[in-house]
């Protein structure tokens, strides 16, 4: 009001309020004081909020779930979220946005994720419209995650960062052969922050920080690109914001880079992430509800096309709002609740000195709480906290399905999380991590036993020895599937026990002889257990021998072999250790 369009400045003011750049020098932010001088600490907002890259096109979208729920969450306008099944083919899913009008935006083909554009305000219909498709999972609003800014604790950050912005070339040139698969981010063992600005001062930075000071190790830094929301340019939305399709990008480079870098181990990955705080309570918790099935579903494609060993700890958010019902709802699907079990910690704090974390009216099984110092400034300080808890379970030499499941129990039992609440949880002597073969890596093992063969008035005592060589093949380190190939080299000596039959039987009693035999056959397996089977013949007789719960340790392979030929009365059946060549 106190800046006339005649004002030699006006236009440039104009420009300034449109981009939520100033917010005015009056309470009601009717007034622009043009004449007053301006404070260093007011000329750091200003330039703060220039650089933040105001998003424009942010709002409240409709839609209802596939399971017939109806969510109002803050999204991008005009985009779309599609989770296809897992045997749809890239031209398959192509073609079935393209039916019904929409344009895409992005695509990450290996785990059938789709953002593609639609008319805004026809985000509903096209939601509806393509989940009735059978070759369709899921799909849902391109929504946005929020980045609660913390006070940092200034200190030197030894972490690799990868800044993710050119991967943003992928939304601009979608059908290019790079964005066809998923880009390997090189990580180490660890915790991986995926998160914003790693500069000091920035929330990344004390999310890395806030690992290494809880004696984590940090993998790796992804660096995502933010948007900053006004209240006039995302319809109420204010602060630093995260697309949910970039997170997800992000999760998928990086569990590939674990698969390919890091020979599959356990990988961790902190989120210090939650849904936007909205105009009510209400649209705050439908936020944090879209925000939380977006990310799972993320992680189930991940999980299932990618690697199963992931966890990821999540922020639950800082507006002082009971989310019991949210995580309910998100329950109500199978697929999410077991992947929130299995795979997800989802990490509050009673330490916050403003006293407004969200919570949950019950012990969820799910929900963890962490009183790390970190803690005190918000949900974002106690998620990187159980996260390195996580890591040093694992580098004790726990498996990460031990490691998540003690983390819950602890916190459980005594309230709140810590190394040592953990460990209690655990036997005191973690078992031998496996090791993984690589492609083409043999097993050999000697093999022998006894099984007896009764035939009318005949009995013969078969006596086995062989050397079976188990191949293990696939691409670059296994993990999951496997796929192979058996052999067995032997000798089978029978000798007759006893014979009254007329005129005799062959061998007489006492008497033996041996014959040599040799088969081969398939290996195949999957969730860390090896199953193998060859037939071949000893004589005249057909064998088969199978091997089956193969388990992986360092550099054995351990299961039960049953070996049986035609006639016998029992097979033979041993527990064997094979050793890697």
């Amino acid at each position: 009001q106190d800046v006339s369009p005649n004002h030699p400045q006006f236009k440039y003011i104009q420009r300034l309020k449109e981009l939520g750049i100033t917010k005015g020098c009056n309470a009601e932010g009717t007034l622009y004081c043009p004449d007053r001088e301006v404070k260093r600490a007011e000329m750091a907002v200003f330039i703060g909020r220039a650089f933040l890259k105001p998003h424009p096109n942010i709002g409240r979208v409709n839609y209802t779930t596939k399971d017939g729920r109806n969510l109002t969450v803050t999204a991008v306008r005009g985009q779309v979220q599609v989770f296809f099944n897992p045997s749809t083919t890239d031209t398959t899913a192509t073609e079935a946005i393209k039916s019904l009008g929409g344009k895409i935006l992005s695509k990450i083909p290996e785990i059938q994720y789709y953002l593609v554009e639609v008319t805004p305000g026809q985000e509903s219909a096209f939601i509806s419209s393509i989940q009735a498709l059978p070759i369709v999972e899921s799909a849902m609003p391109h929504i946005v995650g929020a980045i609660k800014t913390l006070m940092p604790i200034i200190v030197d950050m030894k972490s690799p960062i990868v800044d993710f912005e050119p991967y943003q070339f992928c939304r601009e040139n979608p059908n290019d052969p790079v964005c066809q698969i998923i880009i390997p981010i090189n990580i180490s063992p660890g915790v991986v922050a995926i998160d914003t600005d790693f500069s000091t001062f920035g929330h990344g930075y004390y999310v890395a920080y806030t690992i290494e000071a809880n004696n984590g190790t940090i993998g790796g830094a992804v660096n995502l690109p933010k948007r900053y929301c006004t209240n006039e340019t995302c319809n109420g939305v204010e602060g630093e914001v995260v697309e949910t399709e970039t997170t997800i990008r992000a999760l998928a480079a990086v569990a590939k880079g674990n698969k390919v870098f890091n020979e599959g181990k356990p990988f961790i990955v902190n989120l210090s992430m939650n849904g936007c705080k909205g105009n009510s309570p209400n649209e705050t918790l439908e936020n944090i509800e879209g925000f939380l099935t977006n990310i799972l579903k993320g992680i189930h494609k991940i999980r299932s096309e990618i690697s199963n060993n992931i966890a990821v700890t999540i922020a639950i958010g800082n507006e002082g709002l009971d989310i019991t019902q949210v995580l309910k709802n998100i329950r109500n699907n199978q697929t999410l609740a077991d992947i929130m079990s299995k795979h997800v910690l989802l990490v509050g704090t009673s330490k916050n000195i403003f006293n407004n974390t969200n919570y949950v009216t019950d012990n969820d099984q799910d929900v963890v709480i962490s009183n790390n110092r970190e803690a005190s400034y918000g949900t974002s300080g106690a998620a990187p906290a159980v996260a390195a808890i996580l890591d040093q379970l694992v580098r004790l030499g726990y498996s990460l399905d031990e490691a998540i499941l003690a983390c819950k129990r602890a916190d459980n039992k005594y309230g709140n999380l810590t190394l040592e609440n953990a460990l209690k949880e655990l036997s005191p002597t973690p078992p031998t991590p496996p090791g993984p073969p690589t492609n083409g890596t043999t097993y050999v093992a000697t093999f022998t036993g006894t099984s007896t063969e009764t035939i009318d008035c005949a009995q013969w005592r078969d006596d086995i020895s062989a050397t079976i060589a188990i191949t293990v093949s696939g691409e670059g380190t296994l993990i999951d599937p496997y796929t192979g190939s058996i052999r067995l080299d032997g000798v089978g000596i029978s000798t007759g026990v006893y014979c009254y039959c007329d005129p005799g039987c062959d061998p007489a009693p006492g008497e033996s002889y041996s014959l040599s035999f040799s088969g081969a056959g398939t290996v195949s397996g999957s969730l860390g257990k090896v199953q193998a089977s060859a037939t071949f013949e000893i004589g005249t007789a057909s064998c088969t021998v199978n091997f089956t719960d193969g388990t992986f340790g360092i550099n054995t392979l351990t299961g039960t072999i049953i070996f049986y030929c035609e006639g016998d009365d029992a097979p033979i059946e041993k527990t064997i250790t094979l050793t890697k060549q």
